[in-house]
């Protein structure tokens, strides 16, 4: 990660995005969100994604992620 020197990874775990994409999800330091955010990161057909959210969002955004279909 040294292209995101700043950004802290904690308590990462492997993403199931839907039921075939796969990825990581992990507590950072986003300063967009008050410094606790939650992140998820997935790659699918040769594209990166990310999202974040506040930290107490996270089940409401681990439910929304293994809702996706593609």
């Amino acid at each position: 990660m040294s292209e995101l020197p700043g950004l802290a990874i904690n308590k990462a775990v492997n993403a199931i995005i839907g039921k075939e994409a796969r990825g990581v999800a992990f507590e950072s330091n986003n300063s967009s969100f008050d410094g606790s955010s939650f992140e998820i990161w997935f790659a699918r057909a040769g594209k990166l994604y990310q999202a974040s959210s506040y930290l107490d969002q996270r089940r409401f955004v681990e439910s929304v992620f293994q809702s996706f279909s593609f």
